[in-house]
């Protein structure tokens, strides 16, 4: 793997997260507005400059130093800071994010999701690498969300994520997407996960992922989309918990 070269002391420049304060392991989202959850969860909250839809904090749990950092929204989003941060030296990356249920009659909005695989159907993995190559979790980081989720007591779900490049559903066509769901195939879906699992595992990183469902997005138009809403809310507070646990847990070991 060819290394990254930085000049001066400070790397990810864009949102000032300074070459000694680059920790072991982070914990990532696509909203700058879940620093403030994080936040309540930890000691020791410091943010560094945000930029863009990008940004960067840290906090202590349980003793260990937690890196916080907003990668934007979508794949091509994430993707450069993805990659700056396993450059650096973040060994282990949990996104604590939100998706969609492909299943809800089964599921609603509020609950919480443990991925462990996703479906690629996003660009930036596939321009990283073949989709052949199977984007799943790292089992250190999954099984670590699942004890946390255990010890906090808060309820889980474990399954399969779809990564797509659109947020909206197709309005002129069949949506392919809708195959998954019409047979109970797939559980959520999100914008990122196939590129963090690929990326993540292509440059020597560990990686998971924990979502909160917010909605069915064949179901918006009807009104089942509930981002910013009390129950959605109630679901993020309790994700950013587990995360955060996971993450420390995951800190001592690796």
């Amino acid at each position: 793997m060819t290394k990254m070269e930085y000049k001066d002391c400070s790397i990810l420049r864009n949102i000032g997260i300074p070459e000694d304060r680059i920790h072991k392991t982070a914990v990532i989202c696509g909203n700058l507005g879940r620093f403030k959850v994080f936040a309540r969860y930890g000691t020791k909250y410091k943010e560094y400059k945000k930029f863009s839809s990008y940004g960067a904090a840290e906090l202590e749990v349980e003793g260990q130093m937690i890196l916080i950092v907003c990668h934007g929204v979508s794949a091509s989003s994430m993707g450069p800071i993805l990659r700056e941060l396993i450059e650096m030296g973040v060994k282990n990356i949990i996104r604590g994010g939100t998706c969609g249920t492909y299943k809800p009659k089964i599921h609603k909005a509020g609950d919480i999701f443990i991925c462990y695989a996703s479906i690629r159907d996003d660009t930036t993995s596939i321009s990283e690498i073949n989709v052949r190559y199977p984007a799943v979790a790292d089992y250190d980081v999954i099984d670590a969300l699942m004890d946390s989720s255990k010890e906090l007591e808060i309820q889980t779900f474990v399954g399969i994520d779809y990564t797509s490049d659109l947020f909206y559903r197709r309005t002129c066509k069949y949506d392919h997407r809708d195959l998954f769901s019409d047979y109970g195939l797939v559980d959520t879906e999100d914008l990122e996960l196939a590129t963090l699992f690929v990326v993540s595992s292509l440059y020597g990183a560990k990686a998971g992922a924990i979502l909160t469902v917010d909605g069915c997005p064949r179901e918006w138009w009807s009104g089942n989309y509930h981002a910013g809403k009390e129950v959605v809310n109630e679901g993020v507070d309790k994700m950013a918990r587990v995360a955060l646990k996971a993450a420390a847990e995951i800190n001592k070991k690796f």
